[in-house]
């Protein structure tokens, strides 16, 4: 695993390079292919999920009786389904404001308002994923193109395994 120890901090002492964590996922505890990634600070979180395509329908091995109550209530409750509709089918891309959305309600993906800072973590992002040579940067650069995030997809889920750097 890739990381620099936090003792320093439990030391109450600071330390450089905390200012933003980076979240990779490939496959979950099932095996799934669900390739996600995530940089997120204080002030806000930008999420990649090239496997979201609208029609793949995504499960969590821990669902239980929360995610079950929550489908039910989505029958009558037009806000508890659309959270539903993120959980299952996601977005290929998130951008939250922290700071003023704290629960991550409302995605600004495509909210002019924030272009110039959703730039920016697409930037970092990218350049994070090309420094630790994330095999789904071909993924992310191609995010405008379906047909090149399905073949990225196609080829991961036929190798069986996890991408290797």
């Amino acid at each position: 695993v890739d990381g620099v120890s936090f003792v320093p901090l439990l030391r109450g002492e600071s330390q450089t390079g905390r200012e933003r964590v980076f979240t990779q996922i490939d496959r979950k505890a099932g095996g799934d292919f669900v390739p996600m990634r995530c940089v997120q600070d204080e002030r806000f979180g930008y999420i990649f999920n090239p496997w979201a395509d609208g029609k793949f329908r995504y499960r969590n091995n821990n669902e239980g009786l929360s995610m079950r109550a929550m489908e039910s209530a989505a029958a009558t409750d037009p806000t508890i389904a659309e959270r539903v509709r993120l959980f299952r089918f996601r977005d290929l891309e998130e951008f939250y404001d922290l700071r003023n959305d704290p629960d991550s309600l409302h995605n600004l993906v495509d909210d002019p308002n924030y272009a110039e800072e959703l730039q920016q973590y697409r930037d970092t992002l990218a350049a994070w994923m090309k420094q630790t040579e994330d095999p789904a940067l071909t993924a992310f650069a191609s995010r405008e193109s379906p047909t090149a995030i399905a073949e990225y997809l196609r080829r991961e889920r036929a190798s069986g395994q996890k991408p290797k750097k």
